[in-house]
């Protein structure tokens, strides 16, 4: 009796020691382990896993809780875009440290690199597929933390609109880039920014008031353009400057005034290049 009791407590546990030291195998990457040789086939199925997570696995799940918090005002929309981006790149470090990336921002960093040196060297056709799948795995992000409908007549037409054209978008980001390089607006971030001590606390002012004081500027609110409600405005508009997103001349102009916008919040030189890095 007492050995089938032992037998039965073993195996009772069993099961969860071998869950625990399954977790461990799988959260820890061995030591040696580097990013692989990426090629084509490879990136579609990184792109399709991320994707698969966000929209039916547990960061799936935390962009539709996100649809569910209160809009409106910049702080709010700021802090579901926080929330937003927080998913999006828990899910493609979750899929790429399992490759051999590093668990971290690091990763995603190596990667879009190794990315976009493949796309340069493929074949037109190979380069817009790829750009198309990142294109779209950013709008069901985007759709799904804002609960937007990307076809709302079921007729392919993304927003029921169609694409920005490039020389739209160029105009656009032309215009917000000015806006935020412009001197009243480097003032508004140099005085209530840059006495600000924590990083966190500076991006979080310096969202907001990209928000308030450019995009949804009273006298010139860019994103009515989109939907008369400034949230949805303007993730519509994020939405089909994704169409973009690689464009380098888009990149060239956000990028500049970025560095100016942090530079006038106090930010180091090190937060800069990692904040420019990004863009």
């Amino acid at each position: 009796m007492i050995s089938r009791l032992v037998t039965s407590s073993r195996t009772a546990r069993a099961p969860r020691t071998t869950l625990s030291l399954l977790r461990r195998s799988l959260s820890a990457a061995p030591p040696q382990a580097q990013p692989p040789t990426l090629t084509i086939p490879m990136i579609h199925k990184i792109t399709d896993a991320t994707s698969l997570l966000l929209e039916h696995g547990v960061p799936g799940n935390n962009l539709k809780q996100i649809a569910q918090l209160p809009g409106a005002p910049s702080q709010s929309l700021v802090a579901k875009w926080q929330k937003m981006m927080e998913t999006h790149l828990t899910a493609q470090v979750h899929i790429l440290s399992g490759l051999g990336y590093p668990n971290s921002e690091q990763g995603i960093s190596i990667y879009n690199q190794q990315l976009a040196q493949t796309m340069a060297t493929s074949s037109p056709d190979e380069a817009e597929l790829l750009r198309v799948g990142s294109r779209d795995m950013w709008r069901l992000t985007l759709s799904s933390a804002f609960n937007l409908d990307l076809y709302p007549n079921n007729d392919g037409v993304i927003l029921g609109r169609g694409e920005m054209n490039i020389v739209q978008a160029r105009e656009l980001m032309h215009s917000v880039s000015q806006s935020m390089s412009s001197a009243d607006f480097l003032e508004e971030i140099s005085q209530q920014v840059g006495s600000l001590s924590d990083v966190i606390q500076k991006h979080t002012a310096i969202q907001t008031l990209l928000l308030s004081s450019v995009y949804l500027n009273p006298e010139d609110n860019l994103c009515k353009a989109f939907d008369d409600d400034d949230e949805l405005g303007y993730v519509k508009m994020q939405c089909l400057l994704a169409e973009h997103q690689s464009d380098p001349l888009i990149a060239q102009y956000v990028g500049k005034s970025m560095v100016e916008v942090l530079k006038a919040g106090g930010m180091g030189e090190d937060a800069i290049k990692a904040d420019a890095s990004k863009m």
